[in-house]
């Protein structure tokens, strides 16, 4: 039986934050599975399992094939993009 997704504070950490963001355009916006994510960017499911739950450092190239795979949704691109300048900004705050 599989268990509900771990929560995440989006606030806590760059990492959070991007596991976060991942986690919900890939289910909410897209409808992927985290197998379909993984296929399209090449990567094991495990790989995206451990972004989103925080426990994995995404390099930026990575970052860039997710924004790939949802090449059909600009504004997801722009997000995940451009999220983790945007995170340190409000952080500051």
């Amino acid at each position: 039986m599989p268990q509900p997704p771990k929560h995440l504070d989006p606030t806590a950490s760059p990492r959070a934050w991007f596991g976060a963001e991942l986690r919900y355009w890939r289910s909410e916006v897209v409808g992927w599975t985290i197998l379909k994510l993984a296929d399209k960017a090449h990567v094991s499911r495990e790989v995206v399992r451990r972004i989103e739950v925080g426990e994995y450092n995404c390099r930026l190239v990575l970052q860039s094939y997710f924004a790939i795979c949802f090449d059909s949704l600009q504004t997801c691109r722009s997000e995940l993009s451009h999220g983790v300048g945007r995170w340190t900004s409000a952080r500051s705050d």
